[in-house]
């Protein structure tokens, strides 16, 4: 029985209590077809987004209002970040604030992301497209470059060993100099001292010759 009763529910015009037979996504207001005239014809609702309900067009899944029950958010408080169900702005809880249709925040929402979308590709991805041209021409020419640095190391590398030697055979040859200086004056030094050992030596068979004599 409740389901007769429910299959029996017609959907009222919010003007007139006629069947409605139309939707405003803009405001949300059940329409029959001798008032959605009137309703589009206000200045005020030029540009209401007003459908048939039996077109079959698609709209988007509103959520439920958490204050008002069995209440589609059909709009969306920018001030306040939150959906609202058509009591919710009826009730001046939104007064004054930013509100708009869900469907249109949805369009802007998808506008933006679309707008990112084309940003990415016909911005950033040619970036760094051409930052990965330059990093993969950098790795080709790296090897040549580096090859041109070995060859010339393998170049100087007989000049930088010659100079070594030549460094090298000065310090010998320095080196033996001042061994022959230092070896000479040891050695002048050594035959002095063999002299002065010799004359005492001498000076002391003088001394015993003398202590002989007198004694």
């Amino acid at each position: 029985m409740a389901n007769a009763c429910k299959a029996q529910d017609v959907v009222r015009c919010c003007m007139c209590c006629n069947g409605g037979k139309f939707r405003c996504h803009s405001c949300s207001s059940i329409l029959c077809e001798t008032c959605v005239g009137k309703h589009m014809s206000s200045k005020v609702n030029t540009t209401h987004d007003v459908s048939s309900l039996s077109s079959g067009s698609s709209r988007p899944e509103y959520p439920n209002c958490p204050v008002h029950e069995n209440q589609q958010c059909e709009m969306f408080c920018k001030t306040c970040c939150s959906s609202a169900c058509s009591k919710c702005i009826t009730s001046g809880e939104h007064r004054s604030h930013d509100v708009k249709d869900f469907a249109e925040c949805l369009r802007e929402r998808k506008s933006r992301i679309e707008k990112a979308g084309h940003e990415v590709k016909d911005s950033l991805i040619p970036i760094f497209e051409k930052m990965k041209d330059q990093v993969e021409e950098q790795l080709k020419i790296l090897p040549a470059e580096f090859d041109s640095i070995e060859e010339n190391i393998y170049k100087n590398r007989d000049k930088w060993q010659r100079f070594l030697d030549n460094v090298v055979e000065a310090s010998l040859n320095d080196a033996r100099k001042m061994k022959l200086c230092i070896q000479k004056d040891l050695v002048s030094k050594q035959d002095h001292l063999q002299n002065a050992i010799k004359r005492l030596d001498e000076f002391l068979q003088s001394l015993s010759y003398l202590l002989y004599i007198f004694s």
